[in-house]
């Protein structure tokens, strides 16, 4: 799916969580398209809205990327 459709699909959540002032969604979109796994904005906006929804206290966390920062601002919001 195209990046950029993602990012449309889902700028009032990014907007309205101020996840833009976390990840740079936008350089997303147009510097990882030949990265191995680029990242997908349908599952990290998904993460995000999980992690809030369900009010969880404790993630256990393989990596690091960008997956990471979003669970990371999830679990602070919750709060």
């Amino acid at each position: 799916m195209n990046k950029h459709y993602q990012y449309d699909k889902h700028i009032n959540y990014i907007k309205s969580n101020e996840l833009n002032k976390v990840i740079n969604f936008q350089k997303i979109n147009k510097t990882n398209e030949n990265a191995p796994i680029p990242p997908d904005l349908d599952d990290l906006v998904c993460l995000h809205k999980i992690i809030r929804k369900r009010k969880c206290r404790t993630i256990l966390e393989f990596g690091v990327g960008y997956s990471t920062v979003i669970m990371a601002d999830a679990l602070k919001k919750k709060q």
